[in-house]
C-alpha cells in the first residue's frame, strides 16, 4: 500500500481541494457542484478542469488525502510498545470516529451510500485496501497472544467489511441521531460484546 500522498504544490489545485473539502463536507457531494466549487475557491471552471475531470476526481483526491493522512496516524499508534493492544484498538476507534464526525452527515451519507459506480468501486477498493494493512496487524497481534488464537483474522477483515454495510441499513439508522454512532456502536459491539468492560 501507498505510504504517503503527495498533497498538491499547486496552489490554485490546493484552494479547489479545501474548497471542495469544506463544501463536500458541509452539504455532501452530490448537492455540490463544480460551479460551486470554483466560486467558493476563487478559481475559473478552465483552472479545476485543468486539475481534475469532474467533481468525482476531485472526491477521490479528498479520499486520498484523507486516507493518507489517517493511516500516517494508525500506524504511529500500532507502533507504539509502551501500550497494551487493547488500547491500541481503542485508540484507533477513536480516531476513526474522530475522522467520521469530521465528514459531516450528509458528506458521510453521500459516502455511504454512493450512485455514482466510479466512485462507488474507488471507494469500495481503497477500503479494502486499508482493511488489508489493518488486518496484518490483527495476524500479528494474534501471534502476540493478543487475540484469541480460535477466531479466524479473515473473518476480523470480513465483519469489519459488513460494519460499513450495516452502516447503511435504515431501520439501524432510524435507531440513532447521527450515522457516526451508528459505526461506533458496531465496532464497540464487534470488539467489546454486550458485556460491561472492566
Amino acid at each position: 500500500m501507498q505510504n504517503f500522498i503527495e498533497p498538491p504544490e499547486d496552489e490554485k489545485q490546493r484552494q479547489v481541494i479545501e474548497t471542495g473539502k469544506e463544501l463536500f463536507f458541509r452539504y455532501g457531494i452530490k448537492r455540490v457542484t463544480v460551479e460551486e466549487i470554483c466560486r467558493e475557491a476563487s478559481v475559473s471552471k478552465m483552472t479545476f478542469y485543468k486539475h481534475f475531470g469532474n467533481k468525482y476526481e476531485l472526491v477521490k483526491k479528498i479520499i486520498d488525502l484523507l486516507i493518507a493522512e489517517n493511516l500516517i496516524r494508525y500506524r504511529e499508534v500500532m507502533k507504539r510498545t509502551d501500550i497494551a493492544f487493547e488500547e491500541k484498538v481503542r485508540l484507533t476507534i477513536q480516531m476513526k470516529m474522530e475522522g467520521i464526525n469530521e465528514f459531516g452527515d450528509a458528506f458521510y451519507d453521500d459516502y455511504l451510500v454512493q450512485n455514482e459506480p466510479e466512485l462507488a468501486s474507488y471507494i469500495q477498493a481503497k477500503s479494502s485496501s486499508v482493511l488489508s494493512e489493518i488486518l496484518k496487524d490483527y495476524v500479528e497481534a494474534q501471534q502476540r497472544g493478543d487475540i484469541r488464537k480460535n477466531i479466524k483474522p479473515e473473518f476480523i477483515l470480513y465483519f469489519l467489511n459488513l460494519i460499513m454495510d450495516l452502516a447503511k441499513d435504515e431501520k439501524l439508522l432510524m435507531l440513532y441521531e447521527h450515522p457516526q454512532e451508528v459505526i461506533m456502536e458496531l465496532v464497540n459491539f464487534f470488539f467489546y460484546g454486550i458485556m460491561n468492560r472492566k
